[in-house]
């Protein structure tokens, strides 16, 4: 079963006297908008680790020249 997404409004419809006698939802399937999200979530945490042992990496070739000198 694929997962699906909706957004969902519900708004009441009165009768004569302004009391609520059924309600009416409009929804949209925003089930796109999610994956995309979570994708760009998925490529900012990747780049977010290349990011990290970058600086690693970095951190320790410059403490071991620092060391060298």
């Amino acid at each position: 079963d694929a997962e699906v997404w909706i957004q969902a409004t519900y708004n009441p419809i009165l009768d004569l006297e302004g009391k609520p006698y059924k309600v009416v939802k409009y929804a949209v399937d925003i089930t796109e908008q999610v994956d995309r999200e979570n994708l760009i979530s998925e490529k900012v945490e990747s780049i977010t680790r290349i990011l990290d042992e970058l600086s690693a990496s970095i951190d320790s070739i410059s403490k071991s020249s620092e060391h060298s000198n």
